[in-house]
């Protein structure tokens, strides 16, 4: 490949040191003239990059590697996640550490290969050569969501944990020299493919248009990591089964971005000179925003000849954390409520000098919330309908705040509002029956007032069908036969080997060799009605049919294509939710479907199953990352798109009753939750 460098002079008057690599990698630079500066030194070094990547690894390859080279030092069995910060905090996406064998592309549970230099950001395009998409250097471990938050934004400046800046995105204290010196990697391999101005935002360098100072402050302030260390000399040794045989200079020595570019010096691992400066002393430490059990801390920065690298947080005199970066904001967690606590830190730098601890800074802990809401009042049932009631109530009061309602039907928990909201509509109940509802208060430490009043109230009577599909969603006038999938009256239907040009009594799907599916639906089924038509030529021929796929009998079609025949198969009688299928018995003969009903199981009403098909997604409308499913057992959750496309596959239960749903575009989508033979769907709306 060809690659194009610019060639600058730095300013005369800037004196470096001399720059000798230690015995390890005097063998690996050995074409290296480290007596040069600028431009000569990078192209030198360049060069010696290229030619020493002797192992191109496929992108498969990268899940085994970083399995090695990213290993957990405090856990041999993870892995470390870029931009990853907290692994305490119950939010998955932050997570610092994971299970080497939770790599692949599920949202909330695993770790993917992050393109630190964006695949996107490249010109051209990473992806065009397998070599510079899957060069171990950039590809780092991160988890899914983080990944997908952070997409092609560029880097940008910014403080504290990783995420999203003035459009752009911010590594973290903690990686924002590992994003620096990979940028610079990336630079040095494929030239002016990858500019670091196309993935970072800042001042252009003086001696460089295409660098950006950012990246070489972070360099300085951000000293190599262990990881770091790890990953270069595993890739370095031919010997290792996926080692690429080059190096990342700067990593080795990121006093030569330095040397190259000018900026802040960086430490200089090259330099026998024992660092013997102590950094200066924090000032300004603050304690804040306690809580029961936290405590925020913040300071201003110490500063140190080469670079503070992490700080050592004193709780009453006694060492209780190392901060592992130079970030000057921490959170003191695990602490008692009601408890006076006194906080010290101190300054560290790379070569272990540490300052003086800092002035101390006191703040106690919140008393615990034990107070319970008062109870509801005036509950009242109204606006029935046969399958519906609606229920209002007056606010209860808590000394912090109300955060939710629990609803009972029967005296059985049906459903959690979610919210302070004082009304809910009860769903897919039962026609023609009474039903006596009552609720209580919670506030966020979990604490309930008593049952509200009861209140009671009668559904109206229903109609005959339970469920129908005329069809009228389908992707029209496509003759050819493939699967074909959309939205009907009540959920999300499939149809295999199938067309959509055709018509009986309106629009109406055409099986050859195939089945149609419905959603699954919540209210059972007592009888079906459908009808049928041959199109073309043929002979006669069933439908089975099958419920939760037990069959129950047959729907037939005749050999007219010109006679339609409208069959009701009764008393299936099968409650709860179910999932209806007919399956063509023909291989060769083309059968129209149209107007597909059918009523709803009548038995008992199951209050089990209605406290299951009642579930309520919240917020919905949706504007935001989180989405809540209140849950007492645990449920799995897949999300459509509206064409039927999975995007997310997740669970949640009583532990956690939310999934992360950050990768959802504006739109409307389908979630489908189950647990076990009992499922239903849900339309979810994403502002």
């Amino acid at each position: 490949m060809k690659h194009i460098y610019l060639v600058f002079l730095l300013v005369t008057s800037i004196a470096f040191a001399q720059l000798t690599p230690p015995a390890s990698q005097q063998t690996y630079y050995t074409d290296v003239d480290f007596n040069t500066t600028g431009m000569t030194l990078f192209n030198d070094l360049a060069i010696e990059t290229i030619a020493k990547h002797s192992n191109f690894l496929s992108y498969s390859e990268i899940w085994d590697s970083s399995k090695i080279t990213d290993e957990d030092p405090d856990n041999n069995s993870n892995v470390l996640l870029i931009y990853g910060y907290n692994d305490t905090d119950g939010n998955s996406k932050t997570d610092r550490s994971r299970s080497k064998n939770l790599n692949g592309g599920t949202n909330g549970t695993d770790w993917n290969r992050e393109h630190t230099f964006p695949n996107s950001l490249a010109s051209p395009k990473l992806e065009d050569d397998i070599f510079a998409y899957a060069d171990a250097h950039n590809l780092r471990p991160a988890d899914v969501d983080m990944n997908g938050s952070r997409g092609n934004l560029k880097f940008a400046a910014g403080s504290g944990n990783s995420g999203s800046v003035s459009g752009g995105w911010y590594p973290g204290d903690e990686w924002r020299g590992d994003a620096a010196r990979i940028i610079m990697y990336m630079y040095l391999r494929l030239g002016n493919r990858c500019y670091p101005s196309f993935a970072t935002d800042g001042s252009t360098n003086a001696f460089d248009i295409n660098m950006i100072d950012l990246l070489l402050d972070w360099n300085s302030i951000d000293p190599v990591s262990e990881i770091e260390d790890k990953r270069n000399t595993y890739h370095a040794n031919t010997s290792n089964t996926y080692a690429q045989g080059n190096r990342n200079p700067f990593i080795d020595n990121p006093y030569l971005a330095t040397v190259i570019w000018g900026g802040t010096p960086a430490q200089d691992r090259w330099n026998t000179t024992p660092d013997t400066e102590v950094p200066t002393t924090p000032t300004a430490l603050a304690a804040v925003n306690p809580t029961e059990t936290t405590v925020d801390l913040s300071w201003t920065a110490s500063t140190d000849n080469i670079a503070v690298s992490s700080y050592d947080v004193y709780l009453g005199g006694a060492f209780y954390v190392n901060t592992s970066s130079n970030t000057t904001t921490y959170t003191v967690t695990g602490l008692t409520a009601s408890t006076a606590y006194t906080f010290t830190l101190l300054a560290k730098d790379a070569s272990g000098n540490e300052s003086s601890l800092s002035t101390s800074a006191t703040e106690t802990t919140t008393a615990p919330d034990t107070e319970d809401p008062t109870i509801p009042a005036s509950l009242t049932a109204s606006n029935p309908t046969a399958s519906t009631i609606d229920l209002s109530w007056t606010a209860s009061t808590d000394n912090t705040a109300v955060t939710s309602y629990d609803v009972y039907v029967g005296g059985i928990f049906y459903v959690n509002t979610g919210s302070n909201t004082t009304t809910y509509t009860v769903l897919n109940l039962a026609s023609e029956t009474a039903y006596t509802f009552t609720i209580l208060a919670k506030d966020a430490a979990g604490n309930a007032s008593s049952q509200s009043n009861s209140a009671i109230e009668t559904t109206l009577v229903g109609s005959s069908d339970c469920a129908s599909e005329d069809f009228a969603n389908i992707p029209a006038g496509q003759s050819n036969y493939t699967t074909r999938t959309w939205t009907g009256t009540d959920g999300f239907w499939t149809a295999t080997d199938a067309r959509t040009d055709q018509s009986l009594n309106s629009k109406a799907i055409c099986i050859r060799n195939g089945t149609l599916t419905s959603p699954a639906l919540s209210g059972g089924i007592g009888s079906l009605t459908v009808t049928t038509q041959l199109t073309f030529g043929g002979s006669a021929g069933t439908f089975d049919v099958l419920v939760n796929n037990v069959s129950v009998g047959s729907i037939p079609y005749g050999s007219d294509n010109t006679t339609s025949t409208t069959t009701t198969l009764s008393n299936i009688n099968t409650s709860g939710s179910v999932t209806v299928v007919l399956d063509n018995q023909s291989t060769t003969n083309r059968v129209r479907i149209d107007d597909l009903s059918f009523t709803c199981y009548t038995g008992t009403l199951d209050i089990d199953n209605n406290d299951f098909v009642a579930i309520k997604l919240y917020p919905n409308p949706l504007n935001g990352d989180q989405l809540f499913i209140k849950a007492n057992e645990i449920l799995n959750v897949k999300i459509f798109s509206i064409l039927g496309e999975k995007i997310t596959d997740s669970s949640v239960d009583a532990s956690k009753s939310y999934i992360k749903v950050s990768n959802l575009n504006k739109g409307v989508y389908l979630v489908s939750i189950s647990n076990g033979n009992k499922s239903v769907t849900k339309k979810l709306i994403k502002l």
